[in-house]
């Protein structure tokens, strides 16, 4: 199930179709974390294993680091969230795979462990895990391969879908991938400023208020956790979101946030989690992987996101019924509104991939009204059972 919506900057004569590629940022994760499970199935990482069964040096100046665990890192409770310190930024040619080994150095030396968050407490890695996961899997992947790399030949290709993280991007005749719409400034003083000081009034507290914010990235601040945590390389902060839409950033391999590819192919993609692990009549990743995947977690705020979730062993989150309005769903969204569920139980994928951004990180009125009628129609006796059902 899919819907495709967008009005981005495409190459003259090109429309927004259900072809289209764009990217999906954070939606990324929910791949990458498919790229593990087909892992571990193949026997080649397991959940438990420490990052320095793999990469050993990454322990070297923070010997606490050696307890961290694969799990910990898909479910974002490594203390790792932030690439930078302050106003400090990386160069940006260091954020693509042929530069992995400057990245490498970087988390080793200059990144920091968040001593504010306890043990075990989950705090959002916008883009920093899926860098750490790049170092293992090179480095337990018989081939040296990269994650982009794997899931390529292992799994997009052999289902036939458009899905791009840096490798193979772009494809030869592959149409331009739609850009995202930066909010206006305009929209910027009606939804952020405004709010702001109407919140600020009603809780009579001004840290109260900058708190919330400050996690959600609405505090321009270069101390805010939302730029820290998202946007570490040189050249984003000026641009803000408009950064993503660089054909650079399209062609790099950022493992956490840089995948490019179109409604019908996240969907897909999803569907192998919904279904036991199975692409038609061709098993991607065993059952017994999907099923540690999607192990649940514990329910807690996350001192990024400032909102409760429940990440599974294999890092997507358990969607709360209060956000989607039904329950039994799995997945994860990106910046700019894109969204990725699948059920098991209703054996269902949902994807949305839109251009209009918006600054909500956990919930989104955009996504309600179709995943509510979707899951009417999949429980209504007319549409369910061995009935077939598309939208």
């Amino acid at each position: 199930v899919l819907q495709a919506v967008g009005r981005g900057r495409l190459a003259a004569g090109e429309s927004y179709d259900l072809d289209t590629v764009q990217p999906v940022l954070s939606c990324t994760k929910v791949v990458t974390g498919m790229v593990v499970a087909h892992l571990v199935d193949r026997g080649v990482l397991s959940y438990n294993d420490k990052v320095v069964d793999h990469w050993p040096e990454f322990a070297t100046f923070e010997p606490h680091r050696a307890n961290i665990s694969i799990a910990d890192l898909l479910q974002h409770r490594a203390r790792l969230p932030f690439l930078v310190q302050g106003n400090h930024q990386l160069s940006a040619s260091w954020m693509g795979s042929l530069h992995q080994q400057h990245m490498e150095d970087w988390i080793i030396k200059g990144m920091q462990t968040e001593q504010d968050i306890a043990d075990g407490d989950s705090c959002y890695h916008a883009t920093s895990a899926g860098y750490i996961l790049q170092a293992c899997i090179t480095r337990a992947d018989p081939t040296g391969r990269s994650i982009g790399a794997i899931l390529q030949e292992e799994i997009t290709e052999p289902m036939g879908v458009k899905f791009y993280m840096g490798k193979g991007y772009p494809p030869e005749g592959c149409e331009s991938a739609a850009q995202i719409k930066v909010p206006s400034n305009v929209w910027r003083l009606l939804n952020i400023f405004l709010p702001y000081y109407a919140l600020k009034y009603i809780f009579r507290s001004n840290q109260k208020v900058k708190k919330v914010f400050n996690g959600l990235g609405f505090v321009r601040g270069a101390e805010t956790m939302y730029r820290r945590g998202a946007m570490p390389f040189e050249g984003q902060r000026a641009v803000e979101q408009a950064w993503y839409n660089q054909p650079v950033t399209h062609s790099s391999e950022i493992p956490a946030s840089n995948g490019v590819c179109n409604a019908r192919s996240l969907a897909e993609l999803a569907g192998v989690l919904a279904n036991d692990g199975k692409h038609g009549k061709c098993q991607i990743i065993g059952k017994e992987a999907v099923r540690q995947m999607l192990q649940p977690g514990p329910s807690r705020t996350d001192h990024f996101l400032m909102t409760s979730h429940a990440f599974t062993t294999g890092g997507v989150d358990q969607i709360n019924e209060s956000v989607l309005g039904v329950d039994g769903f799995y997945g994860w969204n990106g910046w700019g509104g894109s969204l990725v569920i699948f059920s098991p139980t209703r054996r269902v994928s949902i994807a949305l991939t839109v251009t209009g951004a918006r600054y909500a990180l956990s919930t989104e009125e955009r996504w309600e009204p179709l995943v509510s009628a979707i899951c009417y129609a999949l429980d209504d006796p007319l549409f369910g059972g061995d009935n077939f059902f598309c939208v």
